[in-house]
C-alpha cells in the first residue's frame, strides 16, 4: 500500500536559479545533488519541514529534455512511497492504468515504477519502494568498477583541472617522499609525476584491483612506488616520514571521529615542514551534511550493519573539515581551490 508522498519533481531550465528561488522565497534547504544516468540530467533535492522537492535540469537529450521542450518548466511527477512495489504495480494494471515498464527499474539503489499520465489529471506518478538501498563493502565497491573508474571520475565527477592544478602544489625537490591515502588508480599521481618525476610514493588503498591498475600504468616507476593493500585507518604511518601526504576523493565516506583520528596520524607522519593536501567532495551546507550522515545511519541500521566500511557518501562542510584538521594539531589550514563539488585544502604543521 502507499505510505506517503516522498517528493514532488519539477523540471526547470536553470537548476541553480531554482535552488535560490525556493531558498529565498520559502526557506528550502539543499540536501542532495545527483547526476542522472549517463549524465543526462542534474537533480537536486530540497527540503522545508516535511516537504521534499526534486528539481531536474536536462544536460543532454533524454526524457527530461524532451519533457521540457514539449511542456516547458513545471511539474514532472509526484513520487509515492510503497511498502511493496510489485503489489502496487499489479493493482495499477488491474485498475486499467498504463505503466512505463512491466518490471521495476533501479535508480540510485531504489526500485521504481512509473504510471503514465492519463485522465482525469494527466499527472505522471512515480512509485518508490520503501526499502533501504543496498550498501557495498568499500574495497569490493571500487574493485567492481575498476574498468570504468577513471572515465567516470574525469567525465562525471571531476575534470583534469582537479588533478592538474593541485599537482602544482607538490614541490619539485629531489628525494621528496609522498604518501597517497586512498590512491586508487592514481589519477592524481599521473599529474604529480609530471611535476616531480623523481618523487617517491607510498600508496595505500583497500581495493586490490585498483592498486594493480596503478602498478601497470606506472610500470616504469616501480622503484618509486610502494603500493600497500591496507586500511589506512589501521596501518602504521610512522613518525616524521613524509614531506607531503595527499588524499583525493577518498575521505567523504567516514565519520568526524574516524577522520579526526586519521588526521592525527597524518600530522604525526609528516616531517616538521611537511603538509597535507586533501581534495575531496565537500557538502555545500550543514543541512546537506546532516542529511547524508543521518541517511547513512538509517540505512546501516535497517540492513543490520554495525561495523565495517561500506560505500555511502557523507561529505562534510569545508568549515567542519578545517575544524577537524585543526583539532588534530594542524596550525594552518587553507582552502586553495574548488573544482565543481570538490574543494582542495592544504594543512601545515
Amino acid at each position: 500500500m502507499l505510505e506517503k508522498i516522498d517528493h514532488v519533481a519539477i523540471v526547470v531550465k536553470d537548476i541553480e536559479k531554482a535552488i535560490k528561488t525556493y531558498a529565498d522565497l520559502f526557506g528550502f534547504k539543499l540536501i542532495d545533488r545527483v547526476e542522472g544516468p549517463d549524465n543526462a540530467y542534474r537533480s537536486v533535492k530540497l527540503v522545508c519541514g516535511e516537504i521534499t522537492l526534486e528539481i531536474l535540469e536536462p544536460v543532454k537529450v533524454s526524457g527530461i529534455s524532451v519533457f521540457l521542450e514539449e511542456n516547458g518548466p513545471g511539474l514532472h511527477h509526484v513520487s509515492f512511497l510503497t511498502d511493496n512495489i510489485l503489489e502496487e504495480m499489479k493493482r495499477v494494471k488491474e485498475y486499467g492504468k498504463s505503466l512505463r515498464e512491466d518490471e521495476p527499474t533501479q535508480l540510485n539503489g531504489s526500485r521504481l515504477a512509473y504510471i503514465r499520465p492519463s485522465p482525469p489529471d494527466n499527472v505522471k506518478i512515480e512509485l518508490m519502494e520503501n526499502k533501504p538501498r543496498p550498501l557495498e563493502e568499500m574495497g569490493g565497491f571500487f574493485d567492481a568498477r575498476v574498468d570504468g573508474y577513471e572515465t567516470h571520475m574525469l567525465k562525471d565527477v571531476n575534470d583534469t583541472a582537479t588533478y592538474v592544478e593541485t599537482a602544482k602544489l607538490i614541490p619539485a625537490a629531489k628525494g621528496l617522499k609522498l604518501l597517497d591515502l586512498g590512491c586508487g588508480t592514481g589519477l592524481e599521481l599521473d599529474e604529480i609525476f609530471k611535476v616531480n618525476p623523481a618523487v617517491y610514493v607510498t600508496g595505500i588503498d583497500l581495493a586490490k584491483k585498483m592498486l594493480e591498475k596503478l602498478k601497470l600504468k606506472h610500470a616504469a616507476r616501480q622503484s618509486q612506488l610502494n603500493l600497500i593493500l591496507a586500511d589506512y585507518f589501521k596501518y602504521d604511518l610512522g613518525k616524521n616520514v613524509y614531506d607531503v601526504v595527499v588524499s583525493y576523493s577518498s575521505l567523504h565516506h567516514f565519520s568526524h571521529e574516524e577522520k579526526t583520528g586519521l588526521y592525527r596520524k597524518i600530522y604525526a607522519c609528516l616531517k616538521p615542514d611537511g603538509f597535507y593536501l586533501e581534495d575531496d567532495y565537500m557538502a555545500p551546507t550543514q543541512e546537506y551534511e546532516d542529511y547524508h550522515y543521518a541517511e547513512n545511519k538509517r540505512i546501516r541500521r535497517a540492513l543490520g550493519i554495525k561495523e565495517g566500511f561500506y560505500h555511502y557518501d557523507t561529505p562534510c562542510t569545508v568549515e567542519n573539515e578545517i575544524a577537524m584538521l585543526k583539532k588534530a594539531g594542524f596550525k594552518s589550514v587553507k582552502q586553495v581551490g574548488q573544482y565543481g563539488i570538490d574543494v582542495a585544502l592544504v594543512a601545515r604543521k
